[in-house]
Order: C-alpha cells, then sequence, then structure tokens
C-alpha cells in the first residue's frame, strides 16, 4: 500500500481551547507559488522567488447526527477569529489516531460562508464550501507522507525553526526550515 502525499484523514479545526473535526469531508490543500517578475530592458525574465502559500478548500456536510453542533462551533471560531485578526489552526488531513503526522497551518478564512441545500423537497442535509489562505509563506513545500513523522525543532543558537522529517525506521531524514 503506498502513502499519501501529505497525510490523509478527517478535517480539523482548532482556535482558542476549541476544536472541531469533520470525518465527513472532501479536502485538497495546495501551495500557491509567490514570486516576483521583473523583465530587463532587453526582455529577459528575473524571477525573485518569495515562497510557498499554503492553501486549503474543503467541502463540509451537515447530514448526520450532531453535524449541527460541529458547525455551530466551527462558525462561533470563525467569528471569533476574524473578531480578533487572527489565524486558526486547520488540519487538512488529521488523522484521527493522531500518530504526530498531523500537518498544520495558520490560516485566514478567505470564503463567504454559505450553506447550500442538499434538496428542496426534503430535508436531507447541507454543504458548505470553504478556503482558506495560509498566514505565513514558506520557503519551501512540504515533503512527506502519511507513512512519515515530523519533529519539530528550534536551533539553540539560532532560534531558527525547522522540522526534521523521518520514516519509521529512521532511514530517510531530512531537515526542513519554516
Amino acid at each position: 500500500m503506498t502513502n499519501s502525499i501529505w497525510g490523509w484523514g478527517s478535517v480539523r479545526f482548532a482556535y482558542g481551547s476549541d476544536t472541531v473535526t469533520f470525518d465527513n469531508a472532501a479536502s485538497k490543500v495546495y501551495h500557491k507559488h509567490d514570486k516576483i517578475d521583473n523583465k530587463t530592458v532587453n526582455g529577459k525574465t528575473i524571477r525573485h522567488h518569495v515562497g510557498f502559500i499554503p492553501l486549503f478548500e474543503c467541502e463540509l456536510y451537515n447530514y448526520n447526527d450532531g453535524d449541527d453542533a460541529k458547525f455551530i462551533t466551527l462558525l462561533s471560531m470563525l467569528s471569533s477569529s476574524a473578531n480578533a485578526n487572527e489565524a486558526i489552526t486547520v488540519y487538512p488531513s488529521y488523522d484521527v489516531v493522531d500518530t504526530g503526522q498531523n500537518q498544520t497551518y495558520s490560516m485566514f478564512l478567505d470564503s463567504d460562508i454559505d450553506f447550500e441545500q442538499i434538496t428542496n423537497n426534503v430535508f436531507a442535509g447541507q454543504t458548505i464550501q470553504l478556503s482558506f489562505a495560509g498566514e505565513t509563506v514558506s520557503a519551501t513545500l512540504p515533503a512527506y507522507t502519511s507513512g512519515m513523522t515530523a519533529d519539530y525543532i528550534i536551533h539553540d543558537e539560532t532560534n531558527e525553526e525547522s522540522f526534521l522529517i523521518h520514516d519509521e525506521t529512521n532511514a530517510e531524514s531530512f531537515l526542513t526550515t519554516l
């Protein structure tokens, strides 16, 4: 069986002391290349790499018992974070077993809140599509799979933040800076 690039699992949101997890969600995380292009007088393009901005889209469903309570919690978290001008923590692929492989991003809501009825004849549930944009730009793309673990590291002398990414056997490992 192959490992999933950038993890797999449920979608989880956290803000303050509140967390909410949506097990039945369709989602994708991607990274927009942020760059500045300049043209010289002779027409040559000079590209300046700024970094990669994490972007996240999800479709959440309100059709199981208890889903409505999850949405009320999520709406409260989104309202509170927006009023405080703060990002929320997004786990695009939250592994319920929590093996330490859960990638997290600090993100701002980047979409409107618009619940859509699945049908108009009888209440069969609702869906909502949300999109988020990362609070910070990363110099590198994340490079891990669901079979790898990332350990958060801060260098003693330089205070540089990094992740040591390794597989279960520690046979493969590499350091990536934030």
